[in-house]
């Protein structure tokens, strides 16, 4: 984790606050990125609200906004003077295309609107999905032209270790948006989902309810749209010689936006992906295995696993497996 550079100790209510200890990393002169400001017991692992709030009142007095990125967290906004927003972003997940819109917006607004104006964006590491959402930013300012580009300056001026750098998700996010920025927003596009194939599993069990292999799908703020595993969504199951893995669902399910995928095997959690229905090619999207998010490997076979979305473009269209 990277930690602020240079600074001073102050003294605040009889106790010495050593600046140069925060978790601040200057991304521009413009861009400040933290973890999360703690309070009460969380002061003890983390760097301490009111220890945030002094540095960046001596720093940048009346010249900072702060973003709060984390869906499960807050604090007083008083101890920033009220100047925050919020963009709640699930854990380990990427936030909505339109949520990454808003946040340009909203940041380049502030920024632009008097000189010498910051913005300080945090998580609850100040990592992943703080990482995204900057990463975003320099794609629509025009610092960097492409997705590797912004990852790379994001990461260069902030360390992380592997566990704490984005995941194949929020790294699609972020080529999604270079693709918004040069090629204008896409139009949307209801589609339905009808069938996915997963495979070769090491083991896969389809005559158990328990360990079957089941699908679900949610919005990306966590609301369940479909599950195999509820009675009597459960559709069709079959898998062949290599063990992959057919679910045709009973009915499609109707999607325009972004989604989360959760695939489970012998009643655990083997993959997630998150997708944009505008960025469906040809009504089939197909993810390796390296594209996948928290990938359970006890479950891969020696040649490794992919996965295949099928849509249609009618509600009405027939749900083939072939």
């Amino acid at each position: 984790m990277s930690l602020l550079k240079f600074g001073k100790k102050k003294k605040s209510q009889n106790k010495t606050i050593d600046f140069s200890k925060l978790d601040i990393s200057y991304i521009t002169k413009q861009i400040i990125v933290m973890s999360f400001p703690a309070t009460k017991i969380e002061g003890k692992h983390r760097h301490k609200i009111n220890d945030i709030a002094n540095y960046l009142d001596e720093k940048h007095l009346n010249k900072y906004k702060v973003y709060n990125l984390c869906s499960e967290k807050s604090y007083d906004t008083s101890k920033f003077h009220k100047r925050v927003e919020m963009f709640p972003i699930e854990e380990d997940h990427p936030p909505s295309l339109e949520m990454i819109i808003s946040f340009c917006k909203s940041v380049e607004k502030w920024i632009l609107e008097e000189k010498d104006r910051l913005v300080v964006i945090h998580s609850k590491t100040g990592n992943r999905r703080t990482s995204v959402m900057v990463c975003c930013y320099l794609l629509y300012n025009k610092t960097v032209s492409t997705a590797e580009d912004a990852i790379s300056f994001f990461e260069t001026l902030r360390s992380t270790d592997n566990k704490e750098k984005p995941n194949p998700s929020q790294i699609r996010y972020i080529h999604y948006f270079e693709d918004l920025v040069k090629n204008g927003v896409k139009p949307k596009k209801i589609c339905y989902f009808q069938r996915i194939v997963v495979g070769p599993l090491k083991k896969v069990d389809i005559n158990s309810h328990d360990k079957c292999p089941n699908v679900s799908v949610h919005t990306l703020n966590g609301k369940l749209l479909y599950s195999s595993h509820e009675k009597n969504k459960e559709g069709y199951v079959s898998v062949d010689s290599k063990k992959k893995v057919l679910i045709i669902l009973p009915d499609p399910v109707p999607l325009i936006g972004d989604y989360k995928i959760t695939f489970y095997n012998y009643n655990s959690t083997i993959f997630v992906c998150c997708f944009n229905t505008s960025y469906i090619k040809q009504n089939y999207i197909k993810f390796r295995q390296d594209e996948l998010d928290s990938f359970d490997k006890k479950h891969q076979k020696k040649e490794g696993v992919s996965v295949e979305l099928f849509f249609s473009y009618s509600e009405n269209a027939q749900n083939k497996s072939g």
